[in-house]
């Protein structure tokens, strides 16, 4: 909306997600980004199908990470108002995170048991399809509560696992390789619920607060 009159440029169709409620109504807000090249983005959670895991599509299954564009400039044949897929690990769409950014690529999802992280590795104007999303790697992802015996072994000095995280509760959610911040407590995040979690970047250090209100600092290193 422009602020000076009230008009409207565009109406974006992302998808009306959720926050963790019963109600379907809107989802976490967006997070206005300026790239290097001084165009502003929008990321934000969005819905579009193929849905995940392919073959269930009744409302929860078709979240993915989005790009919104602000101008027709910034991406070769996108318009104001477009909405490109990103790329990212699986979350349900009435699980919708709190979206957060760093730099031109680096994209985080805080959710109430664990944190997505992706770096963008091409912004190319032939992906953004829900089924040809903007490629990404996996950064270390953050899992609230750790589950033994799958396939981590503890460490309580890194709190890395390099094959893959497994929360512990029965609503289990897998994520890619990552730190853990409890052990073998199950649904930690009942005890000491604080809304979703989130992440910010700040001076070179990156900071995840976590559902129950633990602060996670990493710096730039091997994680192992």
């Amino acid at each position: 909306m422009n602020l000076d009159d009230g008009s409207v440029p565009f109406i974006c169709n992302i998808g009306c997600g959720d926050w963790a409620n019963s109600t379907w109504g809107m989802g976490p807000q967006p997070c206005v980004v300026t790239l290097s090249t001084g165009h502003e983005i929008v990321y934000s959670p969005v819905r579009m199908r193929p849905c995940i895991p392919t073959g269930y599509c009744d409302g929860r299954w078709d979240f993915h990470l989005g790009e919104m564009m602000l101008d027709d400039s910034t991406v070769s044949g996108y318009s104001a108002g477009d909405i490109r897929c990103i790329q990212s690990e699986f979350v349900p769409t009435d699980e919708a995170p709190y979206v957060s950014a760093a730099g031109d690529d680096y994209v985080f999802g805080g959710h109430w048991t664990l944190g997505l992280a992706v770096r963008i590795t091409d912004r190319g104007a032939s992906y953004g399809s829900g089924s040809n999303p903007i490629p990404t790697v996996n950064l270390p992802h953050i899992m609230e509560s750790q589950r033994p015996n799958s396939g981590c072994t503890r460490n309580d000095i890194t709190r890395y696992c390099s094959n893959g995280l497994l929360n512990y509760c029965s609503d289990w959610r897998a994520m890619p390789a990552g730190f853990w911040i409890y052990w073998n407590i199950e649904s930690v995040y009942d005890s000491y619920w604080s809304n979703y979690s989130l992440w910010v970047v700040s001076n070179g250090t990156m900071y995840y607060r976590s559902n129950t209100g633990a602060i996670v600092a990493l710096e730039s290193g091997n994680p192992e």
